[in-house]
C-alpha cells in the first residue's frame, strides 16, 4: 500500500473490519440456527461506516497535527493553512510535504552559497 491516501487507508481498513465482523457474526448466528443474511450484513455496513468515519478523521487529524509543525519549521505558514480536513480527500500530501522540503531545502542551499559569495568580496 505505497502511497496511499487516507481515504484509501480508510476504506481499506473499515473492509476488513466489516467483513470479520461479518464472518464473527455470521459464524454465531449460523450455530443458532436463525436467518443470519439480514442481520449480519446490517452489521456489517454499520461497523463498515462508523469504522471508516472514525478512521478517516483521526488519521486526517493525526496527518495535520504532523504537517504543521514542518511548514512552521521552514516558514510556510500559508501553504500549513492549506491542509485541512475539507481538502484532503485523495491527495498525496507526504509527497506534497516532501517536495515543498526539497524546495525549501534546495532554496536555503542557494542562499547559503550566495552569502558564502558574497562573503569572499
Amino acid at each position: 500500500m505505497k502511497n496511499t491516501t487516507p481515504r484509501q487507508l480508510s476504506i481499506f481498513i473499515s473492509i476488513i473490519t466489516a467483513f470479520a465482523t461479518v464472518a464473527g457474526g455470521s459464524a454465531i448466528l449460523l450455530f443458532n440456527d436463525t436467518h443470519f443474511f439480514v442481520p449480519a450484513m446490517f452489521l456489517g455496513l454499520l461497523v463498515f461506516f462508523t469504522n471508516y468515519l472514525v478512521v478517516f478523521y483521526s488519521l486526517n487529524g493525526f496527518i495535520i497535527r504532523r504537517i504543521k509543525p514542518i511548514y512552521k519549521t521552514i516558514q510556510n505558514i500559508s501553504r500549513a493553512e492549506e491542509y485541512t480536513m475539507g481538502n484532503m480527500d485523495d491527495r498525496d500530501i507526504i509527497q506534497d510535504v516532501k517536495n515543498d522540503v526539497m524546495l525549501w531545502a534546495k532554496k536555503k542551499t542557494r542562499e547559503i552559497s550566495q552569502l558564502r559569495e558574497l562573503e569572499r568580496y
